[in-house]
């Protein structure tokens, strides 16, 4: 029970360490992304064995490194006002998706190479279906915090979407 509680909170950590980039020595070259998601396989060999800590390392690396901000201000209602970039071609496509949840479910849905590979490797492939569990989620929480629009909020999603990651590893 202590394990799991450790794997969920290293997740969340790791999550938020993973959407800011100021924690980072300014010798250490690249994303924070490619040093966390190397931490989320290595937290996932404490309860799985080498090749399905490292699909998680793999899966959350893919679902990761593409971008997400533009949906996330367009799922707050904000992006009209946003002019700092312009939304990647990624995310012009998710956005033809109606409503507001949808093209960040959509997005969320990234987990899936990576959940399918686990549930191949573990021989569960009903745990494939954990993905859709974890879009479904992960799009409640963005939805739920990015009610009233903050530096906090943002804070807060990102460390329940990383408890999210514990779960995935702890349920595979």
């Amino acid at each position: 029970m202590i394990v799991a509680l450790l794997i969920v909170l290293a997740c969340a950590v790791l999550n938020r360490l993973r959407g800011d980039d100021r924690w980072m020595p300014s010798w250490l070259p690249g994303r924070s992304l490619y040093y966390v998601a190397p931490a989320i396989g290595t937290v996932a060999l404490f309860v799985q064995p080498w090749p399905v800590a490292l699909a998680f390392g793999g899966g959350y690396l893919f679902w990761a490194v593409f971008s997400w901000g533009y949906l996330l201000l367009h799922a707050a209602g904000t992006a009209a006002f946003w002019d700092e970039r312009k939304p990647t071609r990624l995310e012009s496509w998710l956005l033809r998706l109606p409503g507001r949840g949808l093209p960040l479910f959509a997005r969320m849905l990234f987990v899936l190479p990576g959940v399918a590979l686990v549930a191949w490797l573990t021989g569960a492939p009903l745990y494939a279906l954990s993905a859709f569990a974890f879009a479904a989620a992960s799009t409640a929480i963005w939805l739920w915090f990015l009610r009233p629009l903050g530096r906090l909020d943002w804070l807060r999603a990102e460390i329940a979407i990383g408890g999210l990651w514990g779960l995935l590893i702890l349920g595979a």
